[in-house]
């Protein structure tokens, strides 16, 4: 399981339009508006990095009305540095 926070600027304006439009992807499991730099951020989660590259690139961005974003992968220390 691959984990991403997502970091969202939008158009001026459209922050409010692009997250109630984000609650119909089911890959973002959370969404939050910010103030600052960026307007909102989402949680997404899949089965692994090539599918939140997807998610972003073709749902996310193609919500509309967003000018970047900025991606922040999680790293899953629960399956590293195990002893076999």
């Amino acid at each position: 399981m691959a984990m991403a926070y997502i970091l969202v600027k939008t158009s001026p304006g459209h922050a409010r339009d692009v997250y109630y439009q984000s609650n119909y992807l089911d890959e973002i499991c959370e969404a939050h508006p910010l103030f600052g730099e960026y307007d909102l951020i989402f949680k997404v989660k899949a089965d692994n990095s090539e599918t939140i590259s997807y998610i972003i690139e073709d749902k996310i961005k193609k919500l509309g009305n967003i000018i970047s974003t900025e991606t922040f992968p999680v790293i899953d220390y629960h399956h590293q540095g195990k002893k076999t």
